[in-house]
């Protein structure tokens, strides 16, 4: 009798200790997810910026938009 109430407790701990263990990974997850920089788009060259700043500009203020 004894030993099984000391099988209960066991589990009990090792639950415990298993939760609070997946809450402290997510949690540090969730925190070097926030420190990474955020990339910048770099462009090779001034055609593809245009073409990029062209497609942005002509969706959002129409087709006669200029960079």
């Amino acid at each position: 009798m004894l030993r099984e109430t000391q099988k209960d407790e066991d589990f009990t701990n090792f639950f415990a200790v298993n939760g609070a263990l997946s809450e402290y990974s997510e949690t540090k997850e969730a925190i070097t997810d926030a420190i990474k920089p955020v990339k910048k788009k770099i462009y090779r060259s001034m055609e593809k910026l245009l073409k990029e700043c062209y497609f942005v500009g002509s969706l959002k203020y129409g087709n006669n938009f200029i960079a």
